[in-house]
């Protein structure tokens, strides 16, 4: 969801949930002029004093499975989301997500601006992205894991990787056992 505080003195948006269980699964066609499928939100606050946006998510299990066709012009699949304090004093913005387990798997093909985005906040306690399918960033970027808040694994399986691979310093993962990277 979305939290956006406009203007105003000490105003608080949030978005807040506890637990979010059966992960979300793609099998047709998803095709969006923004993110496909995304677990998180925007937290914007645009003017005003000690204003605070935040989008929280405490638990989210049963990862993202994509059999199908995604096309976007955002992330194919992001997890988090932007943060964003455009004016003011004091002002805050966050989004958080403590908990994600159960990965990310595609068999389908993922179309985006980047392919697959994991933001700031996001504590993948169960980070694995497999992949036997075809990603493909078209800003040049295919999986983009650099702010991710823990160690992921990435193995790729069969398929295509089209794109650059932008790691964390946390010491991810990167298994080769089929398929092209082309990035």
């Amino acid at each position: 969801g979305n939290a956006t505080v406009t203007g105003g003195s000490h105003n608080t948006a949030s978005v807040t949930i506890s637990v979010f269980s059966g992960g979300i699964s793609n099998a047709s066609v998803i095709s969006a002029g923004g993110d496909g499928i995304i677990v998180g939100g925007t937290a914007q606050v645009t003017g005003g004093t000690d204003n605070a946006a935040s989008v929280t998510i405490s638990t989210f299990g049963g990862g993202i499975t994509n059999s199908g066709t995604i096309t976007a012009s955002g992330a194919g699949i992001l997890i988090g989301g932007p943060e964003e304090v455009t004016s003011g004093i004091g002002n805050t913005a966050s989004v958080a997500i403590s908990s994600f387990s159960g990965g990310i798997s595609n068999g389908g093909t993922i179309t985006g601006l980047t392919g697959i985005a994991i933001g700031p906040g996001v504590s993948a306690s169960s980070g694995t992205v497999i992949n036997t399918g075809n990603i493909t960033g078209t800003g040049g970027i295919a999986l983009d894991i650099a702010d991710a808040g823990g160690p992921l694994v990435i193995d790729q399986q069969s398929g295509t990787i089209s794109g650059a691979i932008d790691l964390s310093p946390d010491g991810d993962t990167l298994n080769i056992s089929g398929g092209a990277i082309a990035g």
